[in-house]
């Protein structure tokens, strides 16, 4: 690497890059950084107009699930672009399920109005569906490939079982092939039947009601933009080719040598130690062939022709005056002739409008009033082709039918957006597509070069279809240029500190296992409680600490902290820090958790000075209706100062990341609340990344919680109790290296004689060489990667077997607890030696 620092291009201006670009100028040590975008503005597919009076969204419209989860909200907050209603507790934590709202007003092609409890049934029956296509995550086999073979599927045995007149049973099938064009727009796709149906459920839905920005939501990016040093946003610089893994030379750096060179249209050549890529999926399917040289390994360049990636567009309708009621909010439209239940081959130029879903009517603007119509697939890309004269004639012979009105005025004016035809975007956003997985996406995602050879992290993967939970959102692209910024990050702060032991060469030294992390898998967590530092000193309105490890909960005024838990990893601080405030342990996931030793294990913790202990299982809620009456006998119980007449509690949970604080909460409020959760979960570190609001989760007593990111490190004294905790997800998996903790997590099986994966695998016998044992994963995948070899003879391509995502599925099928229950740390238990040495 250069003296002068790392040379870093972000190739593309959308909120992935602007996000990559922001974090890495956050950095101390700041790289020479330059943002390339094609076009005059920055933003992406993120593209207000000022229009019609007012701002329209020709690009992304709402932010999808706006909650304390969504990192796109958190930023449109700080940066006061949202408004009272939408910051409310109460619109935070609306439940949606993904679902787009009901029409205001339901208008068939011929004229009628559709009854809303007509409308309201379909809805329920093909939302019910909809829903039903996630239990199909992670079977091993599905009835049908695609989203929409299942959906008809099913609804041919509903139809069967209708008892009304013909005519009623064809307008109910109209409404739910209204519907499917409805999912469409949603996933971004011509057909249901393009959507895989196994990954489908892997998608993530935020709590929120989506919600918008009323200012444009170009007001974001240009917000972030202006936070970047000057100068470092190059406009209308489209990239030609990216030559990397080379040894480039320039005249503008004499004595460096760069791995990248990027080549611009203009024929600028500009050299880079790494390249950041968060150009669209649609316009890399296009041009990856001459957009890389050396080309795009073959398994990365098979993942992005297999996902998938769509149109929706919008159209747009202004009106002299509005022919519809003051408080309809969206109208939907009806083709009484349609049916997802048969294919019809129509010419597009006589039935591309029929694909539309409806119209949303836009808030009043100075003069004028504003229609939006969605549109995806096919349809929509014909559409495009249009003048926006025949659009406009189009639209109005629409209107007038629905509205039975033939002298219903013409719209003055149209505009609309041609997302398919735009040259560096060719599409709106990403699906999983029949033939594909999430892990396309993750593999989309992976760094250049993969094999290791030659300098780290040359080329690195952004944009929304590498987030495998989040693919077709704004916040997943944010995240994804996060993710990439903090592997660049990571990787310069290895290079300045003292070079880390290699972890897959670890003597494993049984005496030296001192703690006690009670670590099994992924749902074993045993959540270890750390306090919250606000401004140097707990916070004065905290009466109380839940601690949670992968078993714990403590309390106080009520602080509640969790964790994947490892006694070794508590941070010694733990206790200094707590003070006065009383706490409570829980050793949460308990279904995972072996747990014959249970009494061991907690004279084990309590010979550690830690009375207060509660097994639990937030999943099936398991014993969680004991916290709040202990948590309750121990604030009372305790000293509360000035706080003595309040009747209200505040609690906080706190702990390192991945240990299941958020999903405390959320069971919590369904044991005492009755209703849904309030806090995004998942299965990896990060998930909450500020501490929220005060979230309700008991009425009597009244007491209120708070959840918190994992602000305290574990404790870690060995490279074994690092690697135990890696397994328990509490770092990234790519920060330690898959590979290496497939090593220890084969070791570990071994030697609890747990052999649960020979049979899973189909292995014939267990085995200490990881190498081998990823190998046939590897081959029972399917999973294989084209390496280069240099011969004596010229360069020959080899086809290995793919060991990164082999690790992978190894630690995923663990962490799903296929493998079996274990407890890491046993051997710290009086009388529990490990099975097999």
């Amino acid at each position: 690497m250069a003296s002068g620092g790392p040379r870093v291009l972000v190739v593309g201006g959308g909120i992935a890059g602007l996000g990559a670009a922001q974090r890495l100028c956050s950095h101390p040590a700041a790289p020479h950084l330059r943002v390339l975008e094609a076009t005059a503005r920055a933003g992406g597919r993120i593209r207000s107009e000022r229009c019609f009076g007012g701002v329209v969204e020709l690009g992304a419209h709402w932010i999808h699930g706006p909650s304390q989860g969504n990192p796109v909200f958190q930023l449109a907050a700080e940066f006061g672009l949202l408004g009272e209603k939408e910051l409310s507790e109460e619109n935070q934590l609306e439940e949606t399920g993904g679902h787009v709202a009901l029409p205001s007003k339901s208008c068939t092609s011929s004229g009628t109005c559709v009854s809303m409890e007509l409308v309201t049934e379909m809805a329920s029956l093909f939302y019910g569906l909809i829903d039903r296509t996630r239990e199909f995550l992670n079977a091993p086999e599905t009835p049908v490939a695609s989203v929409g073979e299942f959906l008809k599927q099913e609804l041919s045995r509903q139809v069967a079982n209708w008892t009304e007149d013909e005519g009623t049973k064809k307008l109910k099938l109209a409404i739910l092939n209204t519907f499917f064009n409805i999912e469409c727009c949603v996933s971004g796709t011509h057909s249901m039947d393009l959507v895989a149906l196994a990954p489908f459920g892997e998608y993530t839905v935020l709590p929120g009601l989506d919600c918008t920005l009323a200012g444009g939501y170009q007001g974001l990016t240009n917000r972030i933009l202006a936070s970047l040093p000057k100068d470092s946003m190059v406009f209308d610089k489209p990239v030609k080719t990216i030559h990397w893994n080379g040894s480039f030379q320039e005249a503008a750096f004499p004595g460096e040598t760069f791995p990248v060179m990027v080549e611009c249209e203009d024929g600028t050549r500009l050299p880079a130690h790494h390249v950041i890529v968060t150009v669209p999926l649609g316009f890399l399917k296009e041009h990856q062939d001459t957009f890389f040289k050396p080309p795009l390994p073959a398994q990365k360049a098979e993942a992005i022709k297999k996902i998938g990636f769509g149109t929706n567009n919008k159209i747009f309708l202004e009106f002299e005056e509005p022919f519809w009621e003051p408080d309809c909010q969206l109208i939907q439209v009806v083709w009484e002739d349609t049916s997802p239940l048969q294919d019809t081959a129509l010419s597009l130029q006589d039935t591309w409008f029929k694909k539309l879903i409806g119209f949303l009517v836009l808030p009043p603007f100075e003069s004028s009033h504003v229609l939006c119509g969605f549109i995806a697939g096919l349809e929509s890309e014909f559409m495009e082709t249009l003048s926006d004269e025949e659009v406009l004639l189009s639209l109005t012979q629409v209107l007038r039918r629905v509205t039975g009105n033939p002298q219903l005025p013409s719209a003055k004016s149209v505009l609309r957006s041609r997302w398919h035809s735009a040259p560096y975007t060719q599409g709106s956003y990403s699906y999983v597509a029949v033939g594909s997985t999430g892990d396309d996406l993750d593999l989309l995602a992976q760094p250049l070069p993969a094999d290791g050879t030659g300098t780290q992290l040359q080329i690195l993967f952004a944009g929304e279809a590498t987030h495998r939970t989040f693919y077709s959102t704004t916040h997943g692209a944010l995240l994804s240029g996060w993710r990439e910024a903090d592997r660049l990050i990571g990787l310069w702060d290895s290079q300045v500190q003292q070079p880390r032991p290699r972890l897959p060469n670890v003597t494993y030294n049984q005496s030296d296992t001192k703690m006690f992390p009670l670590l099994l898998s992924r749902s074993t967590v045993w959540l270890m409680s750390l306090p919250l530092i606000i401004n140097g000193s707990l916070s004065e309105e905290t009466e109380h600490l839940v601690f949670l490890a992968p078993h714990a909960v403590s309390v106080t005024r009520a602080c509640i902290s969790s964790g994947w838990w490892s006694w070794r990893g508590r941070n010694p601080l733990f206790q200094d820090l707590l003070g006065l405030k009383p706490h409570l342990l829980v050793l949460n996931k308990m279904d995972l958790a072996d747990l014959t030793e249970q009494q061991k294990i907690v004279h084990h913790l309590e010979g550690k000075g830690l009375e207060n202990i509660i097994f639990t299982n937030c999943v099936k809620d398991e014993n969680i209706k004991q916290i709040i009456p202990k948590v309750t006998e121990l604030i009372r119980n305790s000293y509360r100062y000035h706080r003595a007449e309040n009747l209200e509690y505040c609690i906080m949970v706190v702990g390192v990341p991945n240990v299941g604080k958020s999903s405390l909460i959320n069971s919590l409020r369904r044991q005492h609340l009755r209703i849904g959760k309030a806090a995004r979960v998942g299965g990896e570190p990060g998930i909450t990344r500020a501490v929220t609001s005060r979230i309700q989760v008991c009425e009597r007593p009244l007491m209120f919680l708070l959840d918190t990111p994992g602000v305290l490190a574990p404790r870690i004294e060995s490279v074994e109790t690092g690697l135990k905790l890696a397994l328990c997800g509490t770092v990234l998996d790519h920060l330690v290296g898959e590979e290496t903790m497939a090593d220890y997590l084969l070791y570990t099986l071994n030697r609890h004689g747990l052999f649960g994966y020979v049979q899973h695998y189909g292995l014939g016998s267990a085995c200490d060489n990881i190498e081998w044992v990823l190998k046939k994963v590897a081959v029972k995948l399917g999973r294989t990667r084209k390496v280069k070899v240099l011969t004596g003879t010229g360069n020959v391509n080899v086809i290995q077997p793919d060991y990164v995502m082999a690790a992978r599925d190894f630690l995923r099928t663990f962490r799903n607890g296929l493998l079996g229950q274990v407890m890491l740390d046993g051997s710290i238990l009086p009388g529990h030696p490990p099975k097999r040495q």
